[in-house]
């Protein structure tokens, strides 16, 4: 069966029979101006919650979005960007901000939300978008702590709902732990960054988003062949 399968994915792409994924990126924002990831963007839906411009001023949100092309590979996808994160305002204040992405990320409609943030306070509000929005793949990151999250709990990738995956390193020394969670390459991670660079990172971000592309790749996959 899976020779067929692999004479098929030859003669037509993965994203032939199924519908577009709409994927939201809630993260630092994007340059939209860079020709090397923009192919993938939506059309609209993008929307920063910040002071600042739409710009990944940090990088962090770049290396996100390489990341998720890379591993989705020719799937049939679009990524909307929600800008939510500034390094020029406080922690309370970006997580209220998140909280307006993830709502927004609800009213577009997306499909998939690859959201690397998080923080050991937990927010009934967040909790409660999550597990309203069951038709919503929240694919989050365990944070870099060494910690094991199932004992010192880490939201929203502790929360306990079966749209949510958590996603920790397997390589990354300092990543969190689950028993729930599920394992990608986290350590010194090749991306592409802001103003045509290239460079390495290291953290659960970087699985997180490892993950959210091979989750595209494969659910398409599946809703082609099987």
């Amino acid at each position: 069966m899976f020779k067929y399968i692999a004479l098929l994915l030859i003669f037509f792409p993965i994203n032939a029979f199924c519908k577009q994924l709409k994927v939201a990126v809630v993260d630092t924002g994007f340059n939209f101006n860079d020709s090397r990831l923009n192919s993938k963007l939506c059309h609209d839906g993008h929307a920063n919650f910040t002071n600042e411009s739409m710009n990944d001023i940090n990088g962090h949100g770049t290396a996100i979005i390489s990341l998720i092309e890379q591993y989705a590979k020719n799937s049939n996808y679009c990524i909307i960007i929600l800008k939510y994160y500034s390094n020029k305002d406080t922690p309370n204040l970006n997580a209220y901000r998140e909280l307006l992405s993830l709502h927004e990320a609800v009213k577009l409609k997306v499909d998939i939300v690859n959201l690397s943030g998080g923080g050991y306070n937990e927010f009934p509000d967040e909790e409660e978008i999550i597990e309203e929005s069951s038709n919503i793949t929240y694919i989050v990151s365990t944070g870099n702590d060494g910690k094991n999250i199932d004992k010192y709990h880490f939201y929203p990738a502790s929360y306990q709902y079966s749209n949510i995956i958590s996603v920790g390193s397997f390589d990354f020394k300092k990543s969190n732990r689950s028993n729930k969670a599920v394992y990608e390459s986290g350590e010194d991670v090749k991306v592409l960054l802001p103003n045509n660079k290239i460079g390495h990172l290291t953290g659960t971000s970087l699985s997180t988003a490892i993950h959210t592309g091979k989750f595209i790749y494969k659910k398409q996959l599946n809703e082609n062949f099987f």
